[in-house]
């Protein structure tokens, strides 16, 4: 019984790391400005979206944990060296992600992750207003006159967001968040899902690789450039599953 646990612990914390990743890829490449918004810096990213996922799925702890290891990649890669932008950003991220999924927990329906998410919404829209003012006071005075449009920025990104979660998480519940079934207190593991798992650790595997000028530590640099060869040998040991 234990070992089954232990498996299914350990596939909770692949599942944590794999959404983490994406969720620091889409925060990396993706920048969107909103036309209504005069504020040039204000640009949505999806990044929130992996987080809802698997705080819907697996709890509250494991979303927030996809907030934190994505800021602590974005970090890393240095590409916004103005701090306070980056954590104010999980800030707004985790207040977002443990309303919707608190309500979701209790609620397990499409009626109870729409409330959660709009909930959500306005949670961190409420929260981020004393958080952005002071910042805005207190480094940019110029922009005061345009405090309006940092709230009408939260609500615009959160009902994104929201909608995008609703579409996916279905669907990726199905895929990616499959659970195994366990008959006799075993494990069985899906050959399906374990190629996807391969498939997408490898891409993940040649991004870092191909992007030297990352800032990662050299030790986990060298494990990830590693995991395209050892996918292939695991491709192989699945494939004598069937």
């Amino acid at each position: 019984m234990s070992t089954s646990n232990n498996k299914l612990d350990l596939r909770k914390f692949v599942l944590i790391a794999v959404f983490a990743t994406i969720s620091f890829i889409f925060m990396f490449f993706i920048e969107v400005p909103f036309p209504f918004i005069p504020v040039p810096f204000l640009k949505y990213n999806p990044s929130d979206i992996p987080a809802l996922i698997i705080g819907f799925k697996l709890g509250i702890l494991p979303g927030l944990l996809v907030i934190i290891f994505r800021t602590v990649l974005f970090l890393l890669s240095g590409k916004d060296p103005f701090f306070v932008s980056v954590f104010m950003n999980a800030f707004s991220s985790g207040v977002f992600v443990i309303s919707a999924a608190l309500i979701y927990k209790y609620n397990r329906s499409l009626l109870g992750a729409i409330s959660g998410l709009l909930v959500g919404t306005a949670m961190s829209t409420v929260a981020m207003l004393p958080v952005n003012y002071a910042v805005i006071f207190l480094l940019f005075p110029n922009l005061v006159k345009h405090f309006v449009y940092f709230a009408l920025f939260n609500i615009s990104k959160g009902l994104l967001n929201s909608v995008f979660t609703v579409i996916l998480y279905k669907k990726l519940s199905g895929i990616l968040l499959k659970e195994k079934k366990i008959i006799k207190n075993k494990v069985q593991s899906s050959p399906k899902l374990d190629k996807q798992k391969i498939k997408l650790f490898k891409s993940l595997a040649m991004f870092v690789k191909n992007n030297p000028d990352m800032k990662i530590p050299p030790n986990l640099r060298k494990q990830w450039e590693e995991t395209p060869g050892k996918m292939e040998k695991f491709e192989k040991i699945i494939k004598g599953k069937k």
